[in-house]
């Protein structure tokens, strides 16, 4: 049976009494939001250890191709194994042994396939090293390549959108739980929703505002939306009814009498 939001519920015995407070009602974090907020902080500091970890690589790949344009000599040497390595980005993998002072040395070289030479296992090849250490060395004319400077602020700038972008959740929803007002709300319809991969539910909800205007607005949930004609308890803005939460939420939940 369809219902108007004023026949629905026209008292406040079905809100929560912890709702009942005087806002901004004292809140705290549900195990799931302590979870996203870890995150999001673990996520600001790999963005920050990524940073200062490729900023230190790329200074020290730079300062060893410096060092082997300006000193470094070439030597023949054997492939001993080639194999190819990759999924997407594909390359050949050659492993090759060449000798120093008559000590033997085994370097690797990583090359992709459009540039690759095809080496055979037993080719001869000539390998390029530092004299004082001969174990940083590469096939001749293919050096390898260092993170593109690109790549430090793009990928640190991902795992900090990402991180804000949790913190943002936790934020909105403490506003609503601290400083929204309750209502009982009835479910008008619910509509399966496709975001990319993810397949969510969106419920089209309508409630009644402390004027006694009807509101309507949306609510999106994963697999446990409420059945239409069903009623739920949610957290609206005062300034913008339109933006609405259901209670309890997932990360923040309001204080309970007993914890007051």
């Amino acid at each position: 049976m369809n219902r108007t939001a004023s026949e629905m519920i026209d008292n406040t015995t079905a809100i929560p009494e912890e709702l009942k407070r005087s806002v901004p009602r004292p809140w705290k974090l549900t195990a799931q939001g302590k979870g996203v907020f870890a995150g999001a902080i673990l996520m600001v500091i790999a963005a920050v250890a990524f940073t200062v970890g490729a900023y230190v690589s790329v200074r020290h790949t730079a300062a060893i191709h410096r060092a082997m344009q300006e000193h470094g000599r070439t030597q023949s040497a054997a492939i001993v194994k080639t194999y190819r390595a990759g999924d997407e980005d594909k390359r050949d993998v050659f492993v090759y042994e060449f000798s120093v002072d008559d000590k033997t040395y085994r370097g690797r070289s990583e090359i992709a396939i459009k540039q690759s030479p095809r080496y055979q296992a037993g080719s001869s090849i000539s390998v390029r090293y530092l004299p004082e250490r001969p174990a940083v060395n590469w096939i001749d004319g293919y050096p390898p390549r260092g993170i593109p400077l690109f790549v430090i602020p793009l990928l640190a700038g991902v795992m900090l959108v990402c991180a804000f972008a949790m913190l943002r959740r936790l934020w909105r929803q403490e506003e609503l739980v601290a400083e929204g007002r309750a209502a009982a709300a009835m479910v008008k319809t619910v509509k399966r929703v496709h975001r990319g991969e993810n397949r969510k539910q969106r419920a089209q909800i309508q409630f009644l505002l402390m004027s006694g205007a009807r509101q309507e607005a949306q609510l999106e949930f994963g697999k446990n939306a409420p059945q239409p004609d069903s009623t739920i308890i949610i957290l609206y803005d005062r300034d913008n009814p339109r933006r609405v939460l259901r209670y309890p939420a997932c990360l923040v939940r309001v204080e309970k009498p007993g914890e007051w």
